[in-house]
């Protein structure tokens, strides 16, 4: 990936967190969907478990709702 896309692409990225970190929730699902395989995929690797990793998805959604207002 070149270093303009990246660019882009992180402020992209930055751009949603400031519109999650106001209040729209749309936006943080979005956000979080992007990022839920990722996170269901190492959960379900340390863990070995399909339940356990899907309660670590949902714990992190629930963990990263009140804190993303302290993120960039």
């Amino acid at each position: 990936m070149s270093n303009r896309r990246i660019e882009k692409r992180g402020n992209c990225l930055r751009n949603l967190v400031k519109k999650a970190q106001k209040g729209d929730d749309h936006v943080f699902y979005a956000l979080f969907q992007q990022y839920k395989q990722d996170i269901y995929r190492l959960a379900f690797v340390y863990l070995k478990n399909q339940n356990d990793a899907l309660d670590v998805v949902q714990e992190t959604a629930y963990r990263s709702f009140k804190p993303i207002k302290t993120l960039l």
